[in-house]
């Protein structure tokens, strides 16, 4: 398992966030997602061999964010 945390950019509500929360908690590999519109970031544990973090970056951006930095690690979410 790995724990990812991104910045994310281009969320203007609590909306935002879960919709986004709900297109990353659906795809397989995804364990666990928390994505928090105040603090601007998305934190997953994921298994990489089912998911990578380069297809996740992808399908956030194409739900019309984007994702500014990964974080330093952290407790998963």
């Amino acid at each position: 398992m790995r724990t990812m945390t991104w910045k994310i950019d281009g969320m203007h509500c609590g909306g935002c966030a879960q919709r986004l929360q709900a297109l990353l908690a659906r795809l397989p590999g995804v364990r666990r997602v928390e994505v928090s519109w105040p603090e601007g970031r998305a934190r997953l544990l994921l298994d990489p061999r089912e998911v990578s973090p380069e297809r996740l970056v992808e399908l956030i951006e194409r739900a019309g964010y984007r994702v500014a930095a990964e974080q330093p690690r952290g407790d998963p979410p």
